[in-house]
């Protein structure tokens, strides 16, 4: 639910964030306290907060907000919106993409898959607010499309993102093996170990921002190919 644009009052803020009635709760830790400070992290708070300043100095902010520790305002919360609602089509949404495009290997008795954690984390890497788990990405080009946010994922302004990559039985005549790994536009060039049941991990930041490709909205695009 987002916030209104006029007569915001506490309610509408912390109701943009949490079910239920109104705690007695300070209007500034509500504001500046992020949301890795409430049950989704460290639960030093009970309830979601939205990271104006917080722990981090505002390096966990909702999206859309200004970090801040002074002069915050009702008017910097007018229409905001909390959590992602899954919409692919112009709405919030963390989409993935993921191919697969090595051959089919010469060495018999071998694969060429993969398997791919893709996750979110808090600014420290402490908290993690996506997580697939292991996703099969078999060879020969086949590839994997899904929204990997819930409509209780909190849009970070910032996504701090941890992308893992476990090959199978690979085929060791196979030329070193590369990941790209683009989220909204933005590529990161990888290189794999080649090898069997190898594990490959990589981290990085990219701003939530209005992205348009398999999937049209504001938020994260990760699309990952595996390629010679």
């Amino acid at each position: 639910m987002a916030v209104p644009t006029t007569n915001i009052k506490m309610s509408d803020i912390y109701s943009g964030a949490n079910t239920g009635s109104v705690p007695t709760i300070s209007v500034s830790n509500l504001f500046k306290k992020s949301y890795f400070e409430g049950p989704g992290g460290s639960a030093s708070i009970s309830y979601n907060a939205w990271g104006q300043y917080g722990t981090t100095v505002g390096a966990d902010i909702i999206y859309g907000l200004t970090s801040k520790n002074t002069d915050n305002a009702w008017s910097d919360f007018s229409g905001l919106t909390y959590f992602y609602d899954g919409n692919p089509s112009g709405g919030y949404v963390v989409g993935l993409v993921m191919s697969n495009t090595l051959p089919i290997p010469v060495m018999p008795g071998t694969n060429n898959d993969y398997t791919v954690y893709v996750e979110l984390w808090d600014s420290s890497y402490t908290y993690t607010y996506v997580s697939t788990g292991g996703i099969s990405l078999a060879q020969g080009g086949l590839y994997s499309k899904t929204v990997i946010s819930t409509t209780s994922t909190p849009i970070i302004s910032n996504g701090y993102w941890r992308i893992t990559f476990v090959s199978n039985n690979l085929d060791m005549s196979l030329p070193p093996v590369l990941a790209d790994i683009t989220i909204n536009g933005t590529l990161t060039a990888a290189s794999l170990t080649n090898g069997p049941f190898q594990t490959d991990t990589f981290t990085g930041t990219e701003s939530v921002a209005y992205y348009s490709g398999f999937y049209n909205g504001t938020g994260l695009q990760f699309d990952i190919v595996i390629h010679l």
